[in-house]
C-alpha cells in the first residue's frame, strides 16, 4: 500500500471519529437543555394549591393576610408568587428560590430535592 493511501485512510478515520464524538456531545447537550426546560416549566406552572396538594403544608406561608408578594417555603426551596395584575385573586409563580430569597435555584436540583413536585 502506498503512503498516500495509508495517509488518506487515517485522515478519513480521524474525520469520522471527530464527527461521531461531536454528534454524541450534541445529543447529550440537547438532552440537558430539554431536561432543564422541562424542569423549569414544571416548577413555574405550579399554583399555590397544586404545591400544597403535592408536597404538603409548607414550613412558611407569608402573604395569606397581606397584599403583596407571597412566599411559600419548604425545606429545599422557597416558591415566590405575586398577584396577577387583573386583581382576580390569582397568583403568578415566580419560581423556586434559595432560603433568603436572593438567588433563583437550578430547577433540576429543585426536582431532585423535592420529588413531590413531579406527582400528578
Amino acid at each position: 500500500m502506498s503512503f498516500l493511501k495509508i495517509f488518506l485512510a487515517v485522515f478519513l478515520a480521524c474525520i469520522a471519529a471527530y464527527a461521531a464524538i461531536r454528534s454524541f456531545y450534541s445529543i447529550k447537550e440537547q438532552r440537558a437543555i430539554s431536561e432543564y426546560t422541562r424542569a423549569q416549566a414544571l416548577i413555574n406552572s405550579e399554583t399555590i394549591n397544586d404545591l400544597v396538594r403535592k408536597c404538603g403544608p409548607p414550613l412558611v406561608d407569608d402573604g395569606k393576610e397581606i397584599i403583596g408578594p407571597r412566599r411559600i417555603a419548604y425545606r429545599a426551596a422557597e416558591f415566590h408568587f405575586t398577584e396577577t395584575p387583573t386583581g382576580s385573586g390569582e397568583w403568578e409563580n415566580l419560581g423556586a428560590w434559595d432560603s433568603p430569597g436572593t438567588r433563583q435555584l437550578d430547577p433540576i436540583q429543585v426536582l431532585r430535592d423535592m420529588p413531590c413536585l413531579e406527582n400528578k
